[in-house]
């Protein structure tokens, strides 16, 4: 399992996803989402411009996304997912991605539509 996912797998323990709400540990929700930022900080905003420009998003940031667990967090464990079935999760990183302005880095199409 990718590091990324068992950091997720951490949150599910801490009870951000096990069915509580966010509000009942605002630390681990934070923990999720800081996560998520400084994901998109150094490896999306510094290059969105560009993939902008080429109209392509670069292999390596959907792989390091994947590496980091913020792709298909809701995926079952032995197909190589997360195993954490809260969207919550996928609307923490459409946050982050939408508060950055990258629109076209496709993370909300795999994770929303393709995957489940």
């Amino acid at each position: 399992m990718a590091e990324g996912y068992r950091q997720v797998r951490m949150y599910v323990r801490l009870g951000v996803c096990s069915g509580t709400s966010f509000d009942d540990d605002p630390d681990a929700f934070q923990a999720f989402r800081d996560l998520a930022r400084t994901f998109v900080e150094r490896e999306i905003e510094p290059h969105h411009e560009q993939w902008e420009e080429d109209g392509q998003v670069s292999r390596e940031v959907w792989l390091a996304a994947g590496k980091a667990g913020l792709l298909g967090t809701d995926v079952p464990e032995e197909y190589g997912g997360g195993g954490v079935a809260d969207f919550r999760y996928n609307a923490i990183i459409d946050e982050e991605l939408t508060r950055a302005g990258a629109s076209g880095i496709g993370f909300p199409l795999q994770n929303d539509v393709v995957a489940p």
